[in-house]
C-alpha cells in the first residue's frame, strides 16, 4: 500500500469526477458534495451536510458517478491508505479536495459486526487515524468519500499468511510483509537499526502502514493474536515524524482505550524516548 514513510510512493490519475490510486488501483469519488442527498445527520448540522453511518453506506450504494454504480464506503484501510501522514490535514487536498478547511474531517468508513451489535470506524481527516464506533453513536454525523474497484475486506475473510520457520507474516490484503517477533522497549534510533540489522529489505514501518495492523473487533492488544502471538498492549514505533512537533515521532499504540475503543493513535515521541518495535517489508 502506498505510504509517505514507507516503500512505495503514493501515485494518482485524476479526472473531473474520480481518483484512480495508481498503486491499489481503487477509484475514489473526487469532489465532495455540496449536500448528501437522503442523509439527515447529526441533529447539530443541517440535513445533508453529513451522514450518518447507515446513511452514509446506503448513500454510497446509490450513488452513479461516472458511469459507475457500483460504489461503497471504504474499509478503514482502504481510507488509511490515501492518507499523508506528513502533513496536516492528512490528505492531499490537491488530489482529493475537501469541502472546506475545518468542516467535515471526520471519514466514515465500512463496518462490521462484534457481539451482535454495529461497529464502524471513522478516520480523522487532520490527523490521519480512526476511531471506533457503535451503537447510538453510528448516528453521529460525518463526512463520506466513496470508493469502487477490489473488494470490500470483511473480518471474517482471510488475511495473514504465517511461515512458522521464518517468523515472517504476510499481509494478503495489503502486501505488507512483517515479523512476527517483536523487540522490547527501545529508542527510536535502536529500533531503526533492529530492522535494518535484518537484512532484506526490513525497516521500521510507516505510521500509516503499522495502523493496518490494528484490528477493530478484538481485545486488547488490538492485533491479530494468532498472527502475532508475541504482541503486548503497549506503543510501537514508526518511520513517520510527527507534524505536531519538530523532531517527534508519530507512534501507534495497540491498547484498546476503555472508553473510546481501540483507536491506534499514539502521541508524537522524542526520539529518545523508548517503545517497542515491529518491522517490515
Amino acid at each position: 500500500m502506498p505510504d509517505a514513510n514507507g516503500k512505495v510512493a503514493p501515485s494518482y490519475a485524476s479526472t473531473e469526477d474520480t481518483v484512480t490510486d495508481n498503486i491499489t488501483k481503487l477509484v475514489w469519488q473526487r469532489k465532495l458534495p455540496k449536500s448528501y442527498a437522503g442523509c439527515l445527520g447529526s441533529n447539530i448540522d443541517a440535513p445533508g451536510i453529513g451522514c450518518q453511518w447507515r446513511e452514509g453506506d446506503t448513500y454510497c450504494g446509490d450513488l452513479v458517478l461516472a458511469g459507475f454504480a457500483d460504489w461503497r464506503l471504504p474499509t478503514r484501510i482502504e481510507l488509511q491508505s490515501i492518507m499523508d501522514l506528513t502533513r496536516e490535514p492528512a490528505i492531499r487536498t490537491e488530489v482529493f479536495p475537501m469541502r472546506s478547511a475545518m468542516g467535515g474531517a471526520d471519514f466514515w468508513t465500512a463496518g462490521a459486526e462484534q457481539g451482535g451489535s454495529q461497529v464502524a470506524w471513522y478516520v480523522h481527516i487532520v490527523s490521519g487515524t480512526p476511531a471506533q464506533l457503535q451503537g447510538p453513536s453510528l448516528g453521529t454525523g460525518a463526512t463520506v468519500r466513496c470508493v469502487r474497484g477490489g473488494s470490500a475486506r470483511l473480518a471474517s475473510e482471510p488475511r495473514f499468511a504465517v511461515n512458522e520457520e521464518s517468523a515472517i507474516v504476510d499481509d494478503l490484503w495489503t502486501g505488507l510483509s512483517w515479523s512476527r517477533k517483536d523487540w522490547p522497549k527501545m529508542t527510536k534510533l535502536d529500533a531503526e537499526r533492529v530492522c535494518d540489522a535484518l537484512g532484506f529489505g526490513w525497516r521500521l514501518p510507516g505510521q500509516q502502514e503499522l495502523l493496518t495492523l490494528v484490528e477493530p473487533l478484538r481485545a486488547s492488544p488490538v492485533i491479530d493474536r494468532e498472527a502475532f502471538p508475541n504482541a503486548v498492549d503497549d506503543v510501537y514505533w514508526t518511520a513517520s515524524p510527527s507534524s505536531a512537533s519538530t523532531g517527534s515521532w508519530n507512534t501507534v499504540t495497540f491498547e484498546r482505550h476503555p472508553v473510546l475503543g481501540a483507536t491506534g493513535m499514539g502521541l508524537a515521541s522524542s526520539a529518545t524516548e523508548f517503545h517497542r518495535a515491529r518491522c517490515v517489508r
